[in-house]
């Protein structure tokens, strides 16, 4: 099954290419300039090992958050206000995500959630509109969410697991497992 690269995995494939041709031209040349023998080079998959899916615990959060939660604050986000009282509801409840944040989840369709985060503590939205068909997991001791969201290139009911860290109230794509092959491809390091 031919698998179909993303924009920004393009782009990051394609900054990888570009690195790595530097890299080697510049030795090639600082090589030949002093008249040295180039030193053997080790395979990389030898070398390198397979990043490893994150875990909740690899990600802690702060103390949970106890106090009152803050009323939520819908400036700037407009699109937010057509599920105002669902989003209202749910950030009453006080936090569940990642000491201070509420996960705010809704129907969006058939095998579709809709998600928003707020940020209990001051009742601003600090992401909106993440879906996902198998929902997401989350716990309110760690920065960590899996979001399962449908394969582009896979069949209707396969989901990529894709890894958001939550960084200083922005949620962050840190990666993601390729489907079929179940190897973990990381975005940025934490």
């Amino acid at each position: 099954m031919k698998r179909k690269l993303d924009n920004d995995q393009k782009l990051a494939l394609l900054m990888l290419l570009v690195v790595s041709f530097l890299l080697a031209k510049s030795q090639w040349e600082a090589d030949h300039r002093t008249g040295r023998p180039a030193a053997p080079v080790e395979p990389v998959a030898e070398v390198e090992e397979k990043p490893s899916v994150p875990t909740f615990e690899q990600y802690p959060a702060e103390e949970a958050y106890a106090g009152e939660p803050a009323a939520v604050d819908f400036t700037g986000n407009a699109p937010a206000l057509e599920f105002k009282t669902t989003i209202r509801q749910q950030a009453a409840k006080g936090p569940n995500f990642a000491g201070h944040y509420t996960v705010v989840s809704w129907g969006c369709g058939s095998s579709c959630q809709q998600h928003a985060i707020v940020d209990a503590k001051t009742g601003k939205i600090v992401a909106y509109n993440l879906l996902t068909t198998g929902g997401a997991e989350y716990r309110l001791d760690s920065r960590l969410l899996i979001a399962r969201v449908p394969s582009p290139d896979a069949e209707p009911t396969a989901d990529i697991a894709q890894y958001y860290v939550m960084r200083e109230g922005d949620l962050r794509l840190n990666g993601m497992v390729e489907p079929g092959t179940g190897a973990y491809v990381p975005f940025q390091a934490d």
